[in-house]
């Protein structure tokens, strides 16, 4: 507990941490307006309509919230690394992975403040601007809810992996290539190559099925599949990084 304690006070005391929340806030609020206004001007507002719930929903596929977890969680790995700081605190902990699975909690807190600013700035958006087209479904609340619980779950396994590509290599390089090129679009094109050789092979098997960040825009139509890939990514790359910790000296 006081590893976690410690690794939030570091953190909230970077300016970058309220960057990256500022950031996470006001591109729903940015894509919202912008969509309003390209229907405004080309499409008509004649007939349109908004469900709130379900679209408040949609704020966890925001590339902006991958981007910011991407250098938040990068950089606060990293920052150990160049400052000694692992090595000035190594006595207060027996185990080494005690470092990493305090990171995880650290991290799990930041994801969830990061996914509820995206989510309260996407509600905020939506009942200003587009408060003569909303309809309340209720019928969709639980839905909706399960859809966000999953994206954490599949956020939180994305932020894992980028932790332990970062604690694995002692460099946030490889972990910031990683993660801009997955927020980029980096899956889709791997999944449109692959579908290509499978198809020559004439294999039925679609690769976007079981990357990682694709299981957000599968949400919707699909619940278990996203949340079974949630758990074995969130599984495989923590049971990496504790091994990795443990084995390594503080340095």
């Amino acid at each position: 507990m006081n590893l976690v304690k410690m690794n939030l006070y570091r953190a909230f005391l970077r300016p970058s941490t309220w960057i990256l929340l500022g950031i996470s806030f006001l591109s729903p609020i940015v894509m919202t307006i912008g969509s309003n206004l390209f229907l405004s001007w080309f499409g008509g507002m004649e007939g349109y309509s908004v469900n709130l719930i379900k679209e408040t929903a949609t704020a966890v596929g925001t590339p902006a919230l991958l981007f910011a977890l991407t250098i938040l969680i990068s950089n606060f790995a990293n920052v150990e690394n160049r400052t000694g700081y692992v090595k000035n605190i190594a006595g207060q902990t027996a185990r080494r992975s005690d470092f990493f699975l305090s990171k995880l909690a650290t991290q799990a807190i930041f994801v969830a403040l990061y996914l509820v600013a995206a989510i309260v700035a996407k509600f905020l958006v939506l009942v200003i601007t587009h408060a003569n087209y909303i309809v309340f479904d209720g019928e969709n609340l639980v839905k909706s809810l399960a859809s966000v619980l999953i994206a954490y779950l599949i956020l939180n396994a994305f932020a894992t992996m980028i932790l332990t590509l970062t604690t694995l290599m002692r460099d946030s390089t490889v972990s910031l290539v990683v993660g801009l090129m997955i927020c980029f679009g980096a899956e889709s094109m791997i999944s449109m190559a692959a579908g290509y050789m499978f198809d020559k092979m004439q294999l039925d098997i679609t690769l976007k099925n079981y990357l990682l960040y694709s299981q957000i825009g599968a949400l919707g139509e699909h619940m278990v599949r996203p949340l079974v890939i949630g758990v074995i990514y969130f599984a495989v790359f923590a049971i990496v990084g504790v091994i990795v910790s443990e084995k390594r000296d503080a340095v």
